[in-house]
């Protein structure tokens, strides 16, 4: 009643096909890992122009009760630097226009990788608000 099948124990993966899905597995990574990067530098930046857009309303509110706007991001109650510490912030009050105001976040740390966007400049002037470089803008 016994079948003279032959069992095959001889079950599981050989060491080239382990070495091939561990190849092709490297290669996927190797694609991915830039784009990743440039994601997270590109969200890094969306927390910088948050927060000069926050600087810049507290710089409204600071100019409604005072006869000109500052320099100090202390006064406005903000840090110098974003939550994640990646920019640094930087108020320029423009001599040349007592109503404007230049704020300039600097790429800190990891963030320097993201070359054209070094510095993002957010300037108001006589009710015009500049974002440069425009390529690191939304």
């Amino acid at each position: 009643m016994f079948s003279a099948r032959s069992c095959d124990l001889n079950q599981g993966f050989s060491l080239i096909e382990l070495m091939l899905v561990i190849l092709a597995l490297g290669i996927l990574a190797a694609l991915a890992y830039p784009s990743y990067q440039q994601q997270v530098l590109k969200s890094q930046r969306q927390q910088a122009w948050t927060y000069l857009m926050r600087i810049q309303i507290a710089q409204e509110k600071w100019r409604a009760s005072h006869p000109s706007y500052t320099q100090s991001l202390q006064d406005l109650g903000m840090s110098s630097f974003t939550e994640e510490g990646d920019y640094q912030m930087e108020i320029q009050v423009l001599e040349e226009a007592a109503w404007g105001y230049r704020l300039i976040a600097k790429a800190q740390g990891q963030q320097t990788k993201d070359t054209p966007c070094q510095l993002i400049i957010l300037t108001y002037q006589a009710g015009v608000t500049q974002k440069t470089p425009h390529a690191c803008w939304p």
